[in-house]
């Protein structure tokens, strides 16, 4: 079996890819990150903004998610949550 590490801040959705990659066999449904999304709105730690963005909640905040600005190839600028190794030890 390969490694779980991932960059020290990531995504979702690359944390979910790299699950995937170590862990789903033929006859495995591959896990989704709207699975963990889900999750961590119900407990509190993502919240919905005026927005209607996912934004990280103080609880969040305070075991390791964040925002981070980025670029699309065509220049339109978004936010991404992201979360870090303190985080993904909780899931």
């Amino acid at each position: 079996m390969g490694s779980l590490y991932v960059e020290y801040k990531t995504t979702v959705s690359k944390f979910v890819k790299k699950i995937n990659e170590l862990n789903c066999t033929d006859n495995m449904k591959p896990l989704s990150y709207r699975v963990i999304n889900a999750w961590v709105l119900k407990e509190g730690y993502l919240k919905v903004n005026d927005n209607n963005k996912k934004v990280p909640a103080k609880k969040g905040e305070e075991l390791g998610l964040g925002i981070e600005l980025r670029e699309s190839a065509y220049g339109a600028v978004y936010n991404v949550v992201t979360f870090d190794e303190n985080f993904r030890t909780l899931y």
